[in-house]
């Protein structure tokens, strides 16, 4: 389980979350790349940290989720 609890920690996310996008859903990647989007999602939450201009991790997986479908 992939876990974000500081501010460098969210950064790093966020930067595997740009390598792995895009990923096969049940590739070991793309397995990956949802550990992160929800432990992002999860920091985002707790500390505020999401800019305003930015999107959600929550909201860009459900609309990748709906482009799938």
């Amino acid at each position: 389980m992939t876990t974000v609890c500081t501010p460098t920690e969210y950064r790093a996310a966020l930067r595997e979350i740009e390598y792995l996008w895009g990923s096969e859903p049940d590739s070991d990647e793309g397995k990956r790349l949802e550990e992160y989007l929800s432990a992002v999602d999860q920091y985002e939450q707790v500390s505020n940290a999401a800019p305003d201009s930015r999107p959600s991790p929550k909201s860009v997986t459900q609309s990748v989720q709906g482009e799938r479908i």
